[in-house]
């Protein structure tokens, strides 16, 4: 039988945190790893919504190449490839919302 390998074998947690909703675009702090998971808090009252630009915006329900991966309260990213999570950006349609994040590497 052939052995199954887990995408995350050798890796190991290098980051965890969380960032306050901002309604203007916002790259997340460095730090270098593999693979960026982010979840919006379930209290939020808003989405959350993650690019890979400064020129992420939130969902227009419009075809345009701006609009960010929207997350609404107490979803998840899934994980996501990089090499660092400064990579990602991120905005909020409330201020008072919050994304966590966790880094593999």
């Amino acid at each position: 039988m052939a052995k199954v390998t887990s995408m995350f074998e050798g890796m190991r947690v290098v980051g965890n945190g969380e960032a306050a909703g901002i309604a203007t675009a916002t790259q997340f702090a460095s730090l270098t790893c593999s693979f960026a998971n982010f979840v919006a808090d379930e209290g939020n009252t808003g989405v959350v919504c993650i690019g890979n630009s400064s020129g992420v915006t939130l969902s227009a329900n419009a075809t345009d190449a701006t609009s960010g991966f929207q997350l609404p309260a107490a979803t998840q990213s899934g994980w996501l490839p990089c090499t660092n999570l400064n990579n990602f950006f991120y905005i909020c349609s409330s201020t008072v919302d919050f994304v966590g994040y966790i880094c593999v590497g």
